[in-house]
């Protein structure tokens, strides 16, 4: 990659795809599924346009791998510097003491676009716990309920996030 490309990368704005929920909802699960990794890496995905973006995936959620946001922030700067990647999808949680809102603000405060944020294991008719902060950061949120199967749940969250 050239001097020129890799500063351009650099300076584009990440978008960034959020899977968000309590422990054992699917989270690491619907990861595996809509990038077909089984550890954190770059891979490159095509949108519902048919253009490739380059994925940063992080499989484990931040919590429970004891990565704070702003540790998370300065990974992806350096993984950005080596590749191309243009977006991160990232699993949350929101049953601990530093919920997934706290992760989301200090990606607002980097500079990152929060594109996407799904919320899983919420029942139909019941509101998620990020409800209000999508409202106020004006991101695209939707809450899923946990599946039978994994692969449909996966397929729902492929459709929400308008990959293929």
């Amino acid at each position: 990659m050239s001097k020129t490309t890799r500063n351009r990368n650099l300076q584009q704005k990440l978008e960034v795809y959020v899977i968000a929920g309590a422990r054992n909802v699917g989270k690491s699960s619907v990861i595996r599924h809509l990038t077909g990794l089984h550890s954190t890496k770059v891979i490159e995905l095509a949108d519902t346009k048919g253009n490739g973006i380059g994925i940063y995936a992080k499989i484990q959620s931040l919590q429970e791998a004891k990565i704070k946001p702003s540790s998370f922030i300065r990974i992806v700067t350096n993984v950005k510097k080596l590749g191309n990647i243009s977006a991160i999808i990232v699993a949350l949680r929101t049953d601990t003491t530093l919920k997934a809102d706290v992760y989301i603000d200090e990606f607002i405060k980097a500079g990152w676009n929060i594109k996407y944020v799904a919320e899983l294991g919420i029942a139909p008719g019941r509101s998620g716990f990020l409800l209000s902060h999508s409202r106020s950061n004006k991101y695209k949120y939707q809450t899923f309920m946990s599946a039978n199967y994994i692969n449909q749940l996966a397929s729902q969250m492929r459709n929400f996030f308008n990959l293929i």
